[in-house]
């Protein structure tokens, strides 16, 4: 009997704690629901945390990745190492763009961690698996791989269990990473239109503006001109950016014309001094001139001062000569002379001479 006992107790310990193994679960046959079911159901009794882990394709820059980086880890295996072990050793570097300066895209692999708590999930972790993984000597349930549309359903299931903010930001997080499943669209639309929280909203409209939907553009401008929440219209606006397409620029351009909102219309002015193009130049010089606010102006002059390579100097030497606001052209001198050009500091020197 106490034989017996012993030898029950050493199989409990090996299904439970010992060290960092790599549990395959499910079939090919079954979806992702299903595996992810029966993963919950073999560890529902364990002391210990866990990880589940599986992966899907999106496709990416080929020299871009997705993961934490420590030059601690650089001696550890990379994820992929740890998911598949019949790989040929530099299989995963082959993954890496040699050229640092490719903008080739490529697919590739990434996983959905999940670290558990018997049949809870206790945090989110996201890789591509060409990136070094630290799994902290957790037994892992491996799923293996998956489609977009599955994890993208699992984890809009897993968002609506859970009452902690911060794993909803996760979730978020990770459906923004699903860029090409419509399902995520509307699962970060909802969380837009119908949540309480303005961080939980903020993040959302962040992360759709990252997905490939053309219905994003159109539903971020709204939210910019309509949302009562600023902080959330002002994110919209950011996100808008983020998109850097002719059609975003034209959107950033109506709105830091014609928004009713203040603190839109300044983000927008903000975020037009980052986006190159003669369009930007052009309407921050007319907000400029034809704007009755001061501080709009003011907003607008520091915005032509921030255009890449140079390309606002004619247009400030312009206010600070001519502007009939004196606010206005001390602004415009004092950016002038934080640009170090050349056509700044003769421009500054004449004005002086007069």
């Amino acid at each position: 009997m106490k034989t017996s006992a012993k030898i029950l107790i050493v199989i409990f310990c090996y299904t439970f704690l010992s060290a960092q193994e790599i549990i395959p679960s499910g079939t090919r046959e079954q979806n992702l629901q299903q595996r992810w079911s029966d993963a919950i159901k073999t560890q529902k009794n364990s002391p210990s945390e866990y990880l589940i882990i599986y992966t899907f394709e999106r496709m990416m820059p080929e020299n871009s990745y997705i993961g934490h980086f420590n030059s601690e880890w650089e001696g550890r295996k990379k994820l992929g190492e740890y998911l598949y072990p019949e790989l040929p050793v530099n299989y995963l570097e082959t993954l890496k763009g040699k050229d640092s300066h490719s903008d080739k895209n490529v697919m590739k692999e990434l996983a959905m961690i999940f670290i558990m708590k018997s049949e809870t999930v206790i945090d989110v972790d996201m890789s591509t698996i060409d990136v070094h993984y630290d799994l902290a000597n957790r037994n892992v349930i491996w799923l293996g791989h998956s489609n977009e549309t599955e994890s993208i359903n699992l984890v809009q299931q897993l968002y609506g269990q859970t009452d902690s903010d911060d794993l909803k930001k996760d979730f978020i997080t990770a459906a923004g990473l699903h860029k090409s499943a419509p399902e995520s669209y509307t699962f970060l639309k909802q969380i837009i239109e119908n949540n309480n929280s303005s961080e939980l909203r903020e993040d959302a409209v962040f992360w759709i503006a990252e997905l490939d939907n053309p219905k994003a553009l159109p539903f971020l401008k709204g939210i910019a001109l309509n949302d009562k929440d600023e902080n959330v219209a002002e994110k919209a606006v950011f996100a808008l950016y983020n998109i850097k397409s002719d059609e975003s620029t034209d959107t950033i351009i109506d709105l830091a014309k014609n928004a009713q909102s203040h603190e839109v219309r300044e983000k927008a002015i903000f975020w037009l001094g980052q986006l190159a193009g003669k369009k930007a130049e052009s309407t921050l010089s007319d907000i400029i001139f034809d704007e009755n606010e001061t501080d709009l102006q003011e907003k607008a002059v520091f915005a032509l001062s921030q255009l890449d390579k140079g390309q606002g100097i004619e247009k400030l030497i312009k206010v600070a000569k001519e502007h009939p606001n004196p606010k206005v052209r001390k602004k415009a001198i004092f950016w002038l002379g934080e640009s170090g050009d050349d056509r700044a500091l003769e421009a500054l020197i004449d004005m002086v001479k007069r």
